[in-house]
């Protein structure tokens, strides 16, 4: 992957393109001191956001969340995966990104055989929301908003 004319020594060398990015490299300390101390907080709002989407998720007789249904921090991470009875999850998603500016995903994410083998899934596999601290309370509820807009 690495020029031509560039060592090929190391592993690094093999990889690399060119020098580090140093735009990169100078925005470790300032990630360092944001993330310093706040495990706690960010594991908080973490939860408040599962928990609105799990909440409405669960509300459904037609909705499968895979994974623990628990908005318990100390049980998952806010990455929920779902299917939807008689809804295909690509279609799912195509739906809400065309009527919102919310990004989730749909397939296996590397987990092919599970979906595939033991969820006995289609080849569109799971919608995937995946939320993380800086996202809003109000982010989360409006997308449920758009959720119930495109689901039956």
């Amino acid at each position: 992957m690495a020029h031509y004319f560039n060592p090929t020594k190391t592993l690094e060398d093999k990889l690399s393109f060119a020098a580090s990015n140093y735009e990169n490299v100078q925005s470790i300390p300032q990630i360092t001191k944001y993330l310093e101390g706040s495990g706690d907080a960010i594991t908080e709002q973490e939860g408040k956001l599962q928990k609105i989407l799990l909440d409405f998720l669960n509300s459904r007789s037609d909705i499968t969340v895979h994974g623990s249904i628990s908005a318990n921090s100390s049980e998952r991470v806010p990455t929920i995966s779902f299917t939807v009875e008689g809804v295909n999850s690509k279609q799912l998603v195509n739906e809400a990104e065309k009527i919102s500016n919310y990004g989730f995903r749909w397939g296996h994410f590397y987990s092919k055989r599970l979906c595939d083998e033991v969820l006995g899934l289609g080849p569109e596999g799971v919608a995937r929301v995946s939320m993380v601290h800086y996202n809003t309370e109000d982010e989360i509820r409006d997308l449920v908003e758009v959720l119930q807009k495109v689901l039956p």
